[in-house]
Order: C-alpha cells, then sequence, then structure tokens
C-alpha cells in the first residue's frame, strides 16, 4: 500500500522514466538548467501514461455524479481508487508537502471554485524552476508536434499557470 512517506508507487515507471522527457526539455535553446523532474516531490502528480485514464475517470464522474468518491479520503482509499483504474501516481515526498488526505468535490455549473495553492506548493514550485526547466507535461509534445515552445522565463510561465490552475474550471 503506499503511504505518503515513500517516494513512487508508480508500477511502471521507474522502468519507463527514462524515456518520458519534458516538452520543455525538448524545446528550450540551451540554459544551463537541469531536466525537470518527472514527478516533483511537492506534489501529487499522475503518471504521464496514466493521463488519459485519469481524465476519462474524471469524466466519467463529472457524467454520472453518483459515482464520484465525493467527500475526504485517506491517501490509502483514494490510492486504492486509482489503483482499482490502473493509474499510476506519486505521492509527495518533500517535508511540509506531505499529502496527508484526499478531498474530492463536484463543481457545479455556474459556481467558480478559485482554489489558492499553500504557500509550501508555490515555494518547493519556484525553488524546483529556478533549478530545472519548466515542466511541461510529456503529452504536449504528442498534441503540438513540431511546436515546441520557447520558454524563456520559467517563473513568468509558472504564474500564469497558477492562474489557470486555480480556476479548477477545466471543462
Amino acid at each position: 500500500m503506499t503511504h505518503a512517506a515513500s517516494a513512487i508507487r508508480v508500477p511502471g515507471q521507474l522502468a519507463r522514466a527514462a524515456t518520458v522527457t519534458s516538452l520543455a526539455a525538448w524545446a528550450r535553446k540551451s540554459s544551463g538548467l537541469a531536466p525537470a523532474p518527472v514527478a516533483p516531490d511537492h506534489m501529487f502528480t499522475i503518471a504521464p501514461h496514466s493521463m488519459e485514464a485519469f481524465g476519462g475517470l474524471v469524466k466519467t464522474w463529472a457524467k454520472n455524479p453518483e459515482t464520484a468518491p465525493v467527500g475526504k479520503h485517506s491517501v490509502e482509499s483514494f490510492a486504492a481508487i486509482l489503483d482499482a483504474h490502473g493509474i499510476d501516481y506519486t505521492l509527495p515526498t518533500r517535508e511540509g508537502c506531505e499529502l496527508r488526505e484526499v478531498n474530492v468535490s463536484l463543481a457545479e455549473a455556474g459556481v467558480l471554485e478559485l482554489r489558492v495553492p499553500a504557500k509550501k506548493m508555490i515555494e518547493a514550485s519556484e525553488r524546483m524552476l529556478a533549478e530545472s526547466e519548466y515542466p511541461l507535461p510529456s503529452y504536449c509534445a504528442d498534441v503540438f508536434p513540431g511546436a515546441a515552445p520557447q520558454i524563456d522565463d520559467n517563473l513568468e510561465l509558472h504564474r500564469k499557470r497558477v492562474a489557470d490552475y486555480c480556476i479548477l474550471n477545466c471543462a
């Protein structure tokens, strides 16, 4: 069973990690920055090869709200849900960012859910971005082949992505 203190729980990711590269690493001019980590140690992440499956699961919950696991869950019980659907993930391990519980909620049309990230997570991301290339999801290269962006300012892009993500209205 996965615990927040464990480094990684992703069957197959360790074998695949060497082949997963960020789109930023592929696109970036020589920057001298290290490649971005596949799974930052301060964030819960879905493995790149499981993103489509996880998106499909979330869409199923949205279309059939009675099937959504709404409410608070222990890390272990939420991990069991993902495991049952064959979704690979990593758990945050950085001190102060360990996952304690998972809260699943259903958005309501006409209501904006503005989600402000935790200070420790923002600071951890800023430190990582000062040393590493910006970790755009690997599926971007599949969706936009040959259209790799030039990322000149990691923190500028980070501010824009935080603005996008905190709204929680992807649908």
